[in-house]
């Protein structure tokens, strides 16, 4: 249903104009940003000074063409997690992009392509349900609430937290993945 393709520069106009939609800063704590700060930001996580990238961007697309974004954070590799945010463009929601760009993303996340993490995990604020739907219907369990975790619009909100293991994954997904 969806494809995932990692984000280029030249993507920033696009990944801005979904920033800019009136509903995109409701759930979300988005930091003020210009096309090219975002533009260097993608050169940045594509050619870590390090050389061990820690952030993945992708686009995804669809068959009207791209409908959204979704990063992949690596929090440790030490202890293979990880963590996943998601935007999908307001003329593109409801259609089951959002679930199906998570499935796309976990099976990169816990790969022997990827960064083969062992858990990845994720928040949405409390009353975004379709966003928790999307999370729990890509396999994502439920984990608690963190109150008052981020500041959105100049107040404290609620988040529900959310975790996959890849065990979890592999029983659930169909998957095979040889060591």
């Amino acid at each position: 249903m969806v494809t995932l393709r990692r984000a280029v520069p030249d993507d920033a106009p696009l990944i801005m104009a979904w920033r800019v939609e009136s509903s995109a800063g409701r759930y979300q704590p988005l930091r003020a940003m210009t096309t090219e700060s975002l533009r260097r930001s993608l050169v940045e996580d594509a050619n870590p000074r390090d050389g061990a990238i820690q952030r993945a961007r992708y686009i995804v697309e669809a068959a009207p063409g791209p409908v959204g974004t979704i990063r992949l954070d690596i929090e440790s590799r030490e202890h293979g997690y990880g963590s996943v945010g998601y935007g999908i463009g307001e003329a593109f929601r409801g259609r089951g992009y959002a679930t199906a760009a998570l499935r796309a993303l976990l099976a990169v996340a816990f790969g022997p392509v990827g960064p083969n993490l062992d858990r990845v995990e994720a928040i949405a604020a409390v009353e975004n349900i379709a966003s928790r739907r999307a999370l729990e219907r890509a396999g994502f369990g439920f984990e608690g609430i963190a109150r008052g975790l981020l500041v959105i619009g100049g107040e404290r909100v609620d988040h529900a937290r959310y975790g996959i293991l890849r065990s979890d994954w592999l029983a659930t997904s169909g998957t095979e993945i040889e060591s």
